[in-house]
């Protein structure tokens, strides 16, 4: 689902694997197979609410020296304080830069998440706005996140 939600944009490139590793993943372990595949810096991409327990992730103190994050201020979510280490930017240029970095979006977040996703499929609204096309496709063709009476 996630290669069918990157297709329309070259610059997201989709990794899987995570799918191949038995056990629990974790953000460091997934960083340090990336740095066998490229010298580029991370991005991570998360919502305030993630924010919220960066501090509980594990080995959370040695992310800084990994990745920068880009957060989106999730609507109804206090703004968590700024991770031990990282510095906060106002130039979203300087996350690809160097790592230890960290800048608040200024757009609007939709509230839109995963769960409100499934919950919608279950409850049998439409999800077409909500995601891409070949994800809404995917998502209808395999009955995902029906609820157990449909048919």
């Amino acid at each position: 689902m996630l290669q069918l939600a990157c297709q329309s944009d070259p610059t997201l490139i989709p990794f899987d694997f995570e799918q191949k590793v038995s056990g629990p993943t974790h953000t460091i372990e997934t960083l340090k197979r990336l740095r066998q595949t490229t010298r580029e810096n991370f991005v991570w991409i998360l919502g305030s609410d993630a924010l919220r327990k960066f501090h509980l992730w594990h080995r959370a103190a040695e992310l800084p020296h990994w990745l920068s994050l880009f957060v989106f201020r999730r609507p109804g979510v206090i703004t968590a304080e700024i991770p031990r280490d990282f510095l906060q930017t106002n130039d979203v240029r300087e996350l690809l830069q160097r790592t230890g970095m960290i800048h608040f979006s200024t757009s609007p977040m939709l509230d839109l998440s995963s769960s409100k996703i499934r919950t919608l499929r279950k409850q049998g609204k439409e999800i077409k706005s909500l995601v891409t096309a070949p994800v809404c496709d995917y998502i209808i063709s395999k009955h995902l996140y029906e609820s157990k009476d449909s048919c």
